[in-house]
């Protein structure tokens, strides 16, 4: 966005579409509508999510910081999303067109369209051309490998990164997430265009919100998590890592918010370990109050990605770590994503590699070092507040050309 161009804030009419009930995009829309002329939010929800018959494509549409409408689009679909081979690509293009069927409801122009991972990036494009919105503003969430397969997904990923490429080249702006995601677009050649402002834009934390929890009310033996539950997340190695721990704290109880593939599985590990008492399922929990209560009462948290050159999470930022930081409480975190470090430098908890006798040793510490655990937790603090949500886009609006 050249400086010619420079908009006021508080004069435009701005579109942002994402994934629904993701932290990173509802935390934008938390800032825009409260700031802009007209806002309206296009939630999708990603295929892993999916249920026959739920609405997947929510809209909120603002005016001077008010809800003026709002509707739900999708359940009466599902007929179409049966199949599982050719749901992914199905859903999208559901998506798309319920899109464009809901902006005929709004009845507005926009002057702004962000658009916050992929695919969505693109209907900005589009819209722009056909001169419904006069900039678009890519927020660059994820970086996708070529994959090795020949199956649908595959065929979807490498549209995925078309899009990629197409978004990194002519959107009016993009915002990253870390410095590795940025070096890998550059080292596969995704970038072209060097006269598109590129910024770095980390994931945001509402510091108003963070969470101080009198001493006496924490389980000083409870550890949290949240998010899906899958392989890749590493709670497997943590269930392991507790038959260590119980032996240092035998009322030691992990507590795991979330649903996912690999439930059934870990709960067959925590079986066969003697861990039934100690590890406890919470389930899928909607309520972002409560889940903020169960894990600002937890001692400790953990981010235990595991390491793998596929890993998405090693090119972006970590929700997860973000939302730990909200709650108040100190992280333990793989070194994988980029945050790793910083967690690890300003000793606002641990950063290990995936190893089972570091991640015990960790957990051990936090759990029986009331000292080192209270130094985490002053510093976990602190690094909340440097990552406050307002900073971080007031300044990178006004880098993307936007005055506030």
């Amino acid at each position: 966005m050249s400086k010619k161009d420079t908009d006021q804030l508080s004069q435009l009419k701005v579109l942002e579409v994402g994934q629904l009930s993701s932290s990173p995009e509802t935390i934008l829309a938390r800032y825009l509508r409260e700031r802009v002329n007209e806002f309206t939010f296009i939630e999708t929800l990603i295929t892993r999510y999916y249920k026959p018959g739920v609405d997947f494509l929510h809209v909120s549409h603002y005016k001077s910081g008010k809800l003026e409408k709002s509707f739900k689009h999708g359940a009466n679909w599902a007929f179409l999303l049966r199949f599982q081979p050719t749901r992914r690509g199905l859903l999208y293009i559901l998506c798309f067109a319920l899109i464009l069927i809901s902006l005929l409801r709004v009845r507005t122009r926009f002057d702004l369209y962000i658009g916050c991972n992929l695919p969505y990036p693109l209907v900005g494009l589009i819209m722009r051309k056909l001169r419904l919105v006069r900039r678009v503003l890519f927020v660059s969430e994820d970086h996708f490998l070529v994959p090795e397969d020949v199956n649908m997904d595959a065929i979807f990923v490498r549209f995925l990164r078309s899009v990629d490429k197409l978004a990194y080249n002519s959107s009016d702006a993009v915002w990253y997430q870390s410095g590795k995601m940025i070096e890998a677009k550059e080292r596969e050649r995704f970038i072209k265009n060097h006269s598109i402002p590129r910024l770095l834009v980390p994931i945001g934390i509402d510091s108003e919100r963070l969470k101080s929890t009198p001493p006496k009310q924490i389980e000083r033996t409870s550890i949290g998590y949240v998010g899906v539950v899958a392989e890749r997340m590493g709670l497997q190695l943590a269930i392991e890592a507790l038959t260590e721990v119980k032996r240092k704290v035998p009322n030691v109880k992990l507590k795991i918010i979330g649903s996912g593939p690999f439930e059934y599985s870990l709960r067959q590990k925590a079986k066969e370990l003697g861990l039934e008492e100690n590890v406890e399922f919470l389930g899928f929990i909607g309520d972002k109050d409560k889940i903020t209560d169960i894990l600002s009462n937890c001692a400790i948290s953990l981010a235990l990605y595991v390491p793998s050159p596929t890993q998405p999470i090693q090119y972006t930022d970590s929700a997860k770590a973000k939302e730990y930081m909200e709650c108040g409480i100190p992280v333990i975190i793989t070194k994988v994503p980029e945050i790793a470090l910083e967690i690890e430098e300003k000793r606002a908890g641990f950063a290990v590699d995936y190893d089972k006798g570091e991640i015990a040793k960790a957990m051990i510490k936090l759990l029986t070092d009331d000292e080192v655990w209270q130094e985490c937790k002053r510093n976990v603090r602190q690094l909340a507040i440097k990552y406050d949500y307002r900073k971080i886009y007031d300044e990178a609006l006004t880098a993307s050309g936007i005055k506030l």
